[in-house]
């Protein structure tokens, strides 16, 4: 851990010791170590804050999100469950359940309902939108996937998932000029390696000359 880094981290776990904002503290220090690398310090973090707040859907959140990370999956939706069963119209958990499910290829008209509920609560949140835009490719429904994915990718450009998206819609339908044009562009906004082999590896798919 860099010095600054460090300090960060100190400062923020005695704060949480005397302020009604501990769950937020403690929730920003479990993302410093996640961004560093430390997964299970992020993880230890989490689960000693919710020991003290069970029921700060933050803290719950960023939990399951991490255990997604971890590939823990189903250990991620039951802790998304548990958020649901405390506020029903956290839009966060919505999305995320509805998202995994997709993912998984799994209770697809679950998934739609979970996703819709979620945009209703925020609809112009455009990772919700891309989510919708996921399951409906994952329904077949490629027209509607598209519409979706491309109202994402135009309220937030840089995120390097919805283009890879869009490619997969696109490899999807035969289209593969398209999809390689999405593709690289997916590739300028993101420095995760394993992404940037992932994101290789589907241009050289696209059958077309690189050069």
């Amino acid at each position: 851990i860099s010095g600054n880094t460090s300090e960060a981290i100190k400062y923020l776990q005695l704060e949480s010791k005397n302020s009604e904002y501990a769950p937020l503290y403690l929730e920003s220090v479990a993302h410093i170590y996640e961004k560093i690398g430390e997964l299970h310090k992020a993880k230890d973090t989490l689960e000693q804050a919710l020991e003290k707040f069970p029921k700060d859907e933050n803290l719950m959140f960023s939990l399951g999100a991490l255990q997604q990370k971890y590939g823990n999956d189903q250990e991620s939706l039951h802790i998304m469950q548990e958020i649901l069963n405390l506020n029903p119209d956290n839009a966060q958990a919505l999305n995320f359940v509805g998202y995994i499910l997709a993912e998984q290829g799994e209770r697809l008209d679950e998934a739609e309902k979970l996703v819709q509920k979620a945009l209703l609560l925020k609809p112009r949140d455009s990772y919700i939108i891309d989510s919708l835009g996921w399951v409906y490719f994952k329904q077949g429904n490629y027209h509607k996937a598209l519409a979706h994915l491309h109202k994402a990718a135009e309220q937030s450009p840089e995120e390097a998932v919805i283009w890879e998206h869009l490619g997969d819609v696109y490899q999807k339908i035969s289209d593969k000029e398209k999809a390689r044009e999405m593709y690289h562009r997916a590739l300028q906004f993101t420095s995760n390696q394993s992404t940037i082999k992932i994101l290789k590896q589907k241009i050289n798919s696209t059958s077309l000359n690189m050069n």
